[in-house]
């Protein structure tokens, strides 16, 4: 799994791993969204992406102060 900073991304940060699923597939993708919010929350967001570059959210977390 290679993983690499996206830049230019509306995130303050964002990072991308690829994987291949058998030998003769196409790379599939995963890609990390971590945003600081003004509320003190820290939300970090994976997306699946596909070969054809589509995406969809995969898991969200959202980090509070206690």
């Amino acid at each position: 799994m290679y993983a690499g900073s996206l830049r230019n991304q509306p995130a303050p940060h964002s990072s991308c791993t690829s994987y291949w699923i058998a030998p003769d597939s196409p790379d599939w993708g995963w890609r990390t969204e971590i945003q600081p919010q003004e509320n003190g929350e820290l939300v970090i967001t994976h997306y699946g992406v596909t070969p054809e570059g589509l995406e969809w959210k995969g898991v969200e977390t959202v980090y509070q102060r206690m």
